[in-house]
Order: structure tokens, then sequence, then C-alpha cells
């Protein structure tokens, strides 16, 4: 069996407890660095259009495919490139430089639909080429430059300062003319 502690060894311990305490207590006192967290960053995926980079905010993207089984769809305007059928949704897909009156590109099954939601509005917009998710501080956001004539100006956050356009989706998907007024009888 064990011995049991003399009162010294008793005394001993406790000292040697308190020692440890302390000592702890200084190291837990001390402030901590903090881990800096940015709130005023801009989540968005970039993507290329006749070798111009644009980006939407991740939070409007539902999903990104690639450009294939397009339905083309008569007398609508040139930059409705047609509709697709998404688990069993059917979506519009436009060419955005036609949506702004700048001259569009061919598309073939290389493109991809970067497919866009708020609320109950869905819709498709092409892309050459997704080049990725990137974080953006917003006070880089430059607004919209002067320069910037006719309808494409009001449908952008901004320009970053390496030169990439930020769509404005919500501004996009409420523009009168992507609303169907006319029904057509058979």
């Amino acid at each position: 069996m064990d011995k049991p502690f003399t009162r010294a060894e008793q005394e001993n311990l406790q000292a040697m407890k308190k020692a440890v305490l302390k000592a702890r207590a200084r190291v837990l006192a001390k402030p901590h660095k903090r881990l800096e967290i940015k709130t005023d960053l801009l989540e968005v995926v970039e993507f290329v259009l006749s070798g111009e980079k644009y980006s939407v905010r991740t939070t409007d993207i539902r999903e990104v495919h690639y450009l294939k089984n397009v339905t083309r769809i008569p007398s609508t305007p040139d930059f409705v490139v047609g509709v697709i059928s998404l688990r069993g949704q059917i979506i519009v897909v436009i060419d955005i430089l036609r949506f702004f009156e700048l001259p569009g590109s061919e598309f073939s099954v290389f493109n991809k639909v970067i497919i866009v939601e708020k609320g109950d509005i869905v819709l498709g917009i092409i892309a050459d080429e997704v080049t990725g998710v990137r974080q953006i501080e917003q006070s880089t956001i430059q607004p919209s430059l002067s320069s910037l004539a006719g309808k494409r100006a009001r449908f952008l956050r901004g320009i970053t300062t390496d030169g990439v356009t930020i769509l404005d989706v919500e501004k996009v998907l409420k523009d009168k003319d992507l609303l169907v007024t006319e029904h057509v009888e058979d």
C-alpha cells in the first residue's frame, strides 16, 4: 500500500498546484490574437463572354450547366437564345451581350449556361467559360464607368480594379424587355 503524504509533502503539493494554476491563469489572461474576418466581401462566379470578363454574385446563382439541347423560339428578341429543359423546368437562355445591345457571339456545346434566380424568376445566361469563384472587397468595386453608354450601364453593380464587370442580376431579371406581354393565338 501507498504510504500517506506527510504534512510537509501535502503543503508542498498545494504550493505546486497553486503555482501551476497561477501560471495557467497568466497564460489565459493574455489577449488572444483575433482572427480578422472581413465582412465586406462579395463572393462572385466569374465568366468570360466574347473575351470580356463578367461576374455574378454566388447568391444569385442556382447552378451552371453545359449549353445543350437548346430549343429556339421564333418571334423572340435576338438576345433570347432559346429555352432548355432542366429537370422538367423550362428555362429561357439569353445572350447577355445582345441583351445589352452589343454584338453577340456564336455558341456551341462548349458554352456554359449560368442559371440565375431571384424569387420565382429563373433565367439562363450564356458564358464561353466559367473561370471560377472569387471574393472581392466591396470597397474596391468601382461604380460603372460613365463611358458605358446605353442599356448596359443600368444593369451593372460595378467594375473591379482588374476589369471584371459585376452584373446586377436582380435588375436584369426585373427588366421589362424580359417580360412576356403578348399572347399569340393559334
